[in-house]
């Protein structure tokens, strides 16, 4: 299975390496970026709005895979660590509650009181007809 993970990620690269080469020209033209609130004027001092400097398109491609790979990398370790939480929980549950069937059968078998029998009713421990 690391075999073909490691050799899925080689055809990935030198995919990527391809579109790259292949698309240079259009990737090395210079894109201008703004972040901001629709509506609210980019002038006001106090508006959220950025303007980025002007970059290359292949590096806001980049940009933006890597902002993507942190995502999803952080997404991902939260979910392991949540599990890995759900675990030890489960793992602890499971020891207390094999040490408790541990425990009762340890205990002595008590004998059926005067009054009742655990049989299921009748004399001798034989289950009584219905009626």
């Amino acid at each position: 299975m690391r075999f073909i993970k490691i050799l899925l990620l080689i055809i990935l690269l030198v995919i990527i390496v391809l579109f790259f080469m292949q698309n240079s020209e259009v990737l090395s033209q210079y894109v201008r970026l703004s972040l901001g609130m629709p509506g609210v004027n980019s002038m006001d001092p106090g508006a959220l709005h950025w303007d980025f400097p002007p970059l290359p398109l292949y590096a806001t491609l980049l940009g933006a895979f890597v902002i993507g790979a942190l995502v999803v990398l952080l997404s991902t370790l939260m979910t392991r660590i949540r599990l890995g939480s759900e675990l030890r929980r489960a793992n602890r549950k499971a020891r207390e509650l094999a040490q408790e069937v541990n425990s009762l059968r340890k205990l002595p078998l008590q004998k059926n009181s005067p009054g009742g029998n655990q049989g299921g009713g009748g004399q001798g421990g034989q289950p009584q007809p219905a009626g």
